[in-house]
């Protein structure tokens, strides 16, 4: 996949999520697939199971926005945009690395606020049909199977989320 070149002198690269979480830092929300990090800097980040990153390029007296990736959670991601002072309408291009929902999640919202005109990628292996888990006999269970057993479960009360 080629997304062109820009000749550069200096890149700045952002994490918006790490594609980690940690249970043990306070928090009023760990449950519920995201943690609220206290740093020492006074910013509000969330963090989350899902990956995105902005890579700032400068190429003289301009500079371009990509984004790899949009996390899983358009909560997390919408938030740590803001804690970064990043517009989501300066971003001039968009890479997604892969087809599984921790790297695409919040695709859709972002999409509808990039700057008209901003390039999408996809890798080859956003097409791949992907599976969750498989049975104890080693049959796959698609993902659209194991989110509605998910569903079934929880109405019965054997799992909360």
């Amino acid at each position: 996949m080629n997304i062109g070149s820009i000749e550069s002198g200096e890149l700045i690269v952002k994490v918006i999520a790490s594609n980690r979480t940690s249970m043990t830092l306070p928090s009023n929300e760990k449950l519920q697939g995201k943690v609220r990090h206290p740093g020492h800097d006074s910013f509000a980040t969330l963090g989350e199971h899902g990956i995105a990153m902005t890579i700032k390029i400068f190429e003289g007296e301009s500079s371009h926005i990509i984004l790899f990736d949009t996390a899983g959670f358009m909560q997390t991601v919408i938030n740590n945009f803001k804690q970064f002072k990043i517009k989501l309408n300066e971003i001039e291009k968009l890479v997604i690395s892969h087809g599984h929902l921790d790297h695409y999640g919040a695709l859709i919202p972002i999409i509808s606020e990039m700057k008209e005109g901003s390039e999408i990628y996809l890798s080859p292996l956003c097409l791949k049909k992907g599976y969750y888990a498989r049975t104890e006999s080693g049959n796959e269970i698609s993902s659209e199977d194991f989110g509605t057993s998910l569903k079934k479960l929880k109405k019965q009360g054997k799992i909360q989320y």
